[in-house]
């Protein structure tokens, strides 16, 4: 039987594409050629077939037989998907002593003895396939397959999104930091033709929900404009300090325009209200806000004017007023509210000496 991949756009057979198929007994690995084939004898049974190459979105098939078939082919289309069911290429490193490094697993649940959940008992159940990235993915105590002692770094391939017209990231977290020093930190940058990094999302212990975070939606024009050569940095880093226990988890990772969202209205702008006051402002600036779908908590983010956060305020009630701004130097900023995969109105305020 032979697999054949294409770019649905220009029909061109495309190389290095991961092909799994599998069943409850039997399994495959095969990987296309430069002419995007590759050929391999299958048992006439039943399997699911999952397809993956970087740059491509995902291809798939369910309950499938291949009697009397001798050729399937794949039209994939050009793009960015990761659920993590194939090795696609992202590097990791870490501190030389730590503990906790990152692995493409299927995440085994563990509890601390106080009773918290410190990582999943499964990968993001909307993907394809089981596996997601996880920090210490050992089946032991939480407290000794945690980070510890240093920093564990994941990076994506290069990405080209100059193509995109308007290009929104999306991606689910899991984050856990809790214990006698609650210290650490999930940062997640924009990595920018390795030249510069941009920080563009953060998760501290107050984050913590010991569930699976609503899919994340990402703006790379909000932050830079040189997107020919991107990757996505999942950074996170055990902090001086004894007795805490850091967990992270990643996976369901694409890029897809603005426009291809189910409904953008119901993603960015709807049911969040946010007013601020007195703009410019000195000092520090009030910020009334109202959130109609509120659930546990949401964030409240300040960029400054090149797109890098600056400040994250944590909110634990539907409707409020916080201050925010303190530490800024004068500068113009932009601010919006992130809950639950949704996005308000960014307002521009402007600090003043």
């Amino acid at each position: 039987l032979t697999f054949i991949c294409v770019d649905e756009a220009t029909g061109v057979g495309i190389e290095d594409v991961q092909i799994l198929i599998n069943n409850d007994t039997i399994s495959y690995s095969l990987q296309t050629n430069a002419e995007g084939m590759v050929t391999e004898k299958i048992l006439d049974e039943n399997f699911d077939v999952l397809v993956a190459g970087w740059g491509h979105r995902h291809g798939s098939i369910f309950n499938t037989s291949f009697i009397g078939k001798d050729t399937i082919i794949f039209e994939l289309e050009e793009g960015y998907q990761d659920h993590f069911f194939a090795d696609l290429g992202w590097r990791t490193q870490n501190t030389a002593t730590v503990n906790g490094h990152w692995e493409r697993a299927d995440p085994f649940e563990l509890f601390r003895g106080n009773g918290d959940r410190t990582t999943p008992d499964d990968d993001i159940d909307y993907d394809l396939g089981n596996l997601a990235y996880v920090t210490g993915n050992q089946f032991a105590s939480a407290t000794q397959s945690d980070v510890d002692n240093g920093f564990v770094e994941l990076s994506s391939p290069p990405m080209d999104l100059s193509t995109y017209t308007n290009p929104v990231m999306r991606y689910n977290v899991w984050f856990y930091n809790n214990g006698n020093n609650s210290n650490d930190t999930l940062n997640i940058y924009l990595n920018i033709a390795d030249t510069n990094m941009i920080l563009i999302d953060q998760y501290t212990v107050l984050d913590n929900t010991a569930e699976w975070s609503e899919l994340v939606l990402k703006f790379p024009l909000d932050y830079t404009t040189d997107l020919d050569n991107v990757q996505l940095v999942v950074f996170t880093e055990d902090k001086p300090g004894e007795g805490d226990v850091l967990e992270v988890c990643f996976d369901n990772f694409d890029v897809i325009e603005e426009a291809d969202l189910l409904d953008v209205s119901d993603i960015v702008l709807s049911g969040i209200e946010l007013e601020v006051f007195p703009n410019p402002f000195q000092g520090s600036i009030a910020v009334n806000y109202q959130i109609d779908d509120f659930k546990q908590s949401a964030r409240l983010k300040i960029f400054d004017a090149v797109g890098t956060l600056v400040e994250t305020k944590q909110i634990h009630q539907k409707k409020g007023t916080l201050r925010a701004g303190a530490s800024l130097p004068s500068g113009m900023y932009f601010m919006h509210i992130e809950s639950q995969g949704k996005i308000s109105v960014a307002e521009k305020i402007i600090k003043i000496d």
